[in-house]
């Protein structure tokens, strides 16, 4: 271990949870010259990461020290990763998965010259430019990491209210000065399975489609994301026409993850067991299902279907739900082919594993693992792969690294706090948080 950074609590969540990648920018010679970093023009590479506290820590990778002071970006816990403007203007977007002082919830987006808000969007927002929509419920939550689409001038999100939001920014960046004129428009779309209705209405009675909690991937123009009920969703982000419509089997939180193969896009995703277990309080046995799927039939090529276990609290806050909670990871180079996936309760309850599965179905026409590893703990943490090695995190505080063609464990570390935050690793360098309360950093 090279270096640990603490990072705070706020009442029961401590340090980085899930999703919680940290970032790792280096910044353009116009973006730290107008930035308060400590040390003049700023660190190699810098560190970002949202905490569970709700403040936005800034590391320099070389030593590990503050490179800024921490930003109190929410006044509540900040779930899932922060984005920053991949344009070269310093905008940082910050979620917030619980509701704070004000009993809501807030997406705001500020200039890092001065810690600046340029956009706060209510989590509880109704109403937009005079115009009401009929979000799916009234918890407003925003778990996944907004995407910036480059040449655009625009970014995606999906909310736990059920709104699919597109923002055109307006963004004025002349080398000294942010400024930014948004244009918000939130959509409904219909889910897999509407509450109540016709499902082809669109006056609000009938769309009332569950939380988004995953991030969105984008391919050809359309905006892919799932829902708390299992609705796999692609969204013309031009039009806001609704161009696929899936059903994945149970609550997904898990990103969407695009792969190009042999030019024909394809889509992997895994699903929770979460709904389709009735009984509380106590365990409950279901499946796990992990697809990919053919983005010009709109239909699965395979489905890997395992059975997992779940958790399920009386008070319905707490379940500890099984399946597949992570973002998949791809292989690359030496390991291409193969599509890497954490599991959480399975084979046992309390148990994980990591998955290689071979992207191409076997003779069968179902998929292969192509080799397992059994982990201590669930894992909820995004496996990072570059090529050759794959590391993992689980909820014991066990950091793995793996070869990634072969499945044999090279190495493993103990980081002290549950690990739900998905690693970087770049360079022979690996940064990740734990529910312990630090950000760490490993380096060869």
């Amino acid at each position: 271990m090279a270096w640990a950074q603490r990072v705070r609590c706020h009442n029961e969540w401590c340090g980085v949870g899930w999703t919680g990648q940290p970032l790792l920018v280096d910044w353009s010679d116009e973006a730290r010259a107008v930035q308060p970093f400590t040390e003049p023009d700023g660190p190699a590479v810098e560190v970002v990461i949202g905490g569970l506290d709700g403040s936005v820590y800034f590391i320099d990778l070389d030593s590990g020290e503050p490179s800024r002071p921490a930003l109190r970006a929410q006044t509540a816990s900040i779930k899932g990763t922060v984005s920053v403007d991949p344009r070269g203007p310093p905008l940082l977007y910050v979620g917030q998965g619980l509701s704070g002082h004000d009993r809501n919830w807030h997406l705001k987006v500020f200039s890092l010259i001065h810690d600046e808000v340029l956009l706060d969007i209510p989590g509880s927002q109704k109403t937009f430019d005079g115009e009401r929509v009929a979000p799916s419920r009234s918890w407003g939550g925003a778990d996944g990491n907004v995407l910036v689409l480059e040449d655009q001038d625009r970014f995606l999100l999906g909310g736990e209210s059920g709104l699919f939001y597109r923002v055109d920014l307006g963004t004025d960046w002349d080398g000294q000065r942010i400024g930014i004129e948004p244009q918000i428009e939130p959509w409904t779309y219909h889910s897999v399975r509407p509450k109540r209705g016709d499902p082809d209405k669109r006056d609000g009675t009938s769309r009332w489609a569950p939380g988004i909690e995953s991030s969105v991937a984008l391919h050809d123009g359309v905006a892919y994301f799932a829902d708390s009920i299992g609705s796999l969703i692609g969204v013309d982000h031009v039009s806001g026409e609704e161009v696929m419509r899936l059903d994945l089997g149970d609550d997904t939180d898990a990103t969407p993850v695009i792969s190009v193969e042999d030019g024909h896009p394809y889509l992997y995703v895994g699903t929770e067991v979460d709904i389709q277990v009735k009984k509380r309080p106590g365990k409950g046995l279901g499946t796990l299902r992990f697809s990919k799927v053919d983005l010009e039939k709109k239909d699965f090529a395979w489905r890997l279907e395992i059975p997992a276990w779940t958790l399920k609290k009386a008070d319905y806050k707490h379940d500890y739900n099984g399946g597949v909670l992570a973002t998949a990871a791809l292989g690359s180079g030496p390991s291409e082919g193969l599509v890497f996936v954490p599991t959480s309760h399975e084979p046992d309850f309390g148990r994980g594993r990591i998955l290689a599965i071979r992207t191409d179905a076997g003779e069968d026409g179902q998929p292969e693992i192509a080799w397992s590893y059994p982990l201590g703990k669930p894992s909820w943490s995004s496996p990072a792969c570059d090529g050759e090695t794959l590391v993992v995190g689980d909820a014991g505080g066990t950091l793995r690294g793996f070869d990634a063609v072969s499945g044999e464990l090279l190495w493993e570390m103990s980081l002290g706090g549950a690990i739900e935050s998905s690693p970087v690793f770049w360079d022979g360098r690996i940064v990740v948080g734990t529910r312990g309360g630090r950000v760490v950093g490993l380096f060869e």
